[in-house]
């Protein structure tokens, strides 16, 4: 089994196309298609060896492919895009933890502006505090000073 919104997200942040699904998983590309024409099903009865090779290709277990991704398709999911991408600053919440992971500077920005400065540490790591002085123009200039106040105070003391 395949669970088609975890491939659709996983697509969708790795950059892959329809075309290059079918190929790892060593079926057609109208195969593929008819997959996400399927997406309200949510699961697609797949061979296991298209499974296997597709788990293979990605770097995943065949277990991860038919498992929904954390928070997709619950209520929490809906509260937390709302509250992170209420200007559609990425396409879905998947695509704004892939950004997160990149570092990208916007998506950092964003879940400091959101959660703040410690717990977006506690969710990235110490890499948020490394990174304050290349994001902190993505935050608003009100909250942008409250936290380079802190980030600076952090920095004195040797935190950083």
């Amino acid at each position: 089994m395949l669970n088609i919104k975890t491939i659709s997200e996983l697509a969708r942040a790795k950059g892959l196309t329809q075309s290059d699904l079918a190929r790892m998983a060593g079926v057609s590309r109208q195969g593929v298609s008819l997959w996400f024409k399927k997406e309200k099903e949510i699961q697609i009865d797949l061979k296991a060896r298209h499974l296997w090779s597709l788990a293979q290709a990605l770097g995943l277990s065949m277990e991860d492919l038919a498992k929904p991704l954390p928070l997709c398709g619950t209520e929490e999911e809906k509260i937390v895009e709302t509250e992170l991408l209420w200007d559609r600053l990425y396409p879905s919440l998947v695509q704004f933890v892939v950004a997160l992971i990149r570092g990208e500077n916007r998506a950092l920005g964003r879940l400091v502006q959101v959660y703040g400065l410690f717990r977006a540490a506690r969710t990235i790591g110490r890499r948020i505090f490394q990174k304050f002085p290349e994001y902190k123009k993505y935050i608003e200039p009100q909250q942008r000073k409250q936290w380079e106040a802190i980030w600076n105070l952090q920095k004195n003391l040797g935190l950083i």
